[in-house]
């Protein structure tokens, strides 16, 4: 019998999410170290939810905001792929 029989599966998903959970704070303890120690370069980061954006990545915004509304209105027909009939 396997471990997934002998304990079920909720319990080896449980175990695997607290063994997850300890690496992830183990590896966050290590680099927070490692930026005190100044080995790694770090600085602040707004919003830790989002990756880091770069400088070119921040000078696209604008143009893709025109693309946004551009889609949104309509203001270059979308290419459906058939033909219209005139009728006469």
């Amino acid at each position: 019998m396997g471990i997934a029989g002998c304990c079920g599966l909720g319990r080896l998903l449980l175990v695997a999410r607290e063994r997850l959970k300890f690496s992830s704070a183990k590896w966050a303890r290590e680099i927070n170290s490692a930026c005190a120690r100044g080995l790694l370069e770090c600085r602040p980061q707004m919003f830790a939810e989002i990756p880091r954006v770069t400088d070119e990545q921040i000078a696209l915004i604008p143009a893709r905001y025109l693309d946004a509304l551009d889609m949104l209105t309509f203001r270059e027909a979308p290419g459906l792929g058939c033909a219209t009939k005139q009728g006469g």
